[in-house]
């Protein structure tokens, strides 16, 4: 019996540094029926040209204008043809068996909608070959409160019914995985974890977190976050509000040595209004936490001091 189509999404801007390995990787999956759908966002070097100059009929190009990696991935989306999607960005390799595993782990039951993999910034051998993975399947709501699997929208499987008609916010620069991801949790039912490492990243001093100051945009994360509360559960609006909260703070935190920074808080203090037009729908607990944050500043850097938080990392 024919195994069912997996689609692969690499959403590619200026990449032809890092797009060949990453095509490679893919291309020698063990896990074979699948469509490798590459979205050229507008490049300017030879990204296009090395991805049409491949052989393997499995690949699917598609170039567009220059709109940002949620376009990019929402194109790919509306292009696939796969029961399952999955997304990889273009200076990323996965596995040779990251497909077949994570597939295995999603088909023990028609109510797993996504899972999800460990992953590593280690760019040696990736042959990960006869690692057996010991899928741990849960409750959606249980395995979407790791870190990780809540963050990046890459290292996953995904049954492309639970995805429907979502779509990746579309505008904004950063943090748009973990909006992706928010909306989706309260669509899953169960979702699993392999604890393999078998997704590579690499952080790329060139990439979207290394350029231009992306944290400058992140108040149109938060009216995203509150515009789309209205079509939303009650729990995903709390969760929605939540991160809208998040992104406000991190406006205000990330911003907080731009000579520009007196402008930037009293966009801040807008932003947060917004917010609060809202908040009786958190918890008592929660709330206080906010209002202490937004009246003390410090606060809130001592609590990201702490947590490590710096802008190498890929997604916020």
């Amino acid at each position: 019996m024919k195994e069912p189509l997996i689609s692969v999404i690499i959403p590619a801007y200026n990449a032809e540094q890092t797009i060949g390995r990453c095509i490679d990787s893919i291309c020698q999956s063990t896990y074979k029926n699948i469509e490798i759908i590459c979205v050229d966002d507008g490049s300017k070097d030879n990204t296009y040209q090395i991805i049409s100059d491949y052989p393997d009929n499995r690949i699917v190009l598609i170039k567009q204008e220059n709109r940002g990696v949620s376009v990019a991935r929402n194109t790919g989306i509306e292009a696939s043809n796969g029961e399952y999607i999955s997304f990889v960005d273009a200076d990323d390799m996965v596995g040779k068996t990251m497909l077949s595993e994570l597939y295995k782990i999603i088909t023990r039951g028609s109510d797993i909608d996504i899972v999800g993999c460990s992953f590593s910034s280690y760019l040696g051998n990736l042959d990960n070959g006869e690692q057996k993975s010991v899928g741990v399947i849960k409750d959606a709501e249980r395995v979407f409160n790791d870190f990780y699997f809540k963050t990046y929208s890459w290292g996953k499987l995904y049954r492309r019914e639970s995805i429907g008609d979502l779509r990746f916010a579309e505008g904004i620069g950063v943090g748009e995985d973990k909006i992706f991801l928010t909306e989706l949790k309260n669509r899953c039912r169960k979702a699993g974890i392999i604890d393999l490492k078998m997704y590579y990243y690499y952080q790329n001093p060139k990439s979207v977190m290394h350029g231009s100051n992306p944290y400058l945009d992140l108040d149109k994360n938060v009216e995203y976050c509150l515009e789309v509360m209205d079509k939303s559960n009650p729990t995903t609006q709390r969760e929605l509000l939540i991160r809208a909260y998040k992104y406000a703070f991190s406006y205000r935190y990330m911003n907080r040595k731009n000579p520009e920074y007196k402008k930037i808080n009293n966009k801040f203090n807008k932003i947060l209004q917004k917010c609060k037009v809202y908040s009786d729908i958190l918890p008592f607990k929660i709330r206080i936490i906010y209002i202490i944050m937004s009246k003390f500043p410090v606060i809130y850097d001592i609590y990201q001091n702490a947590r490590g938080v710096c802008a190498s990392t890929k997604e916020y």
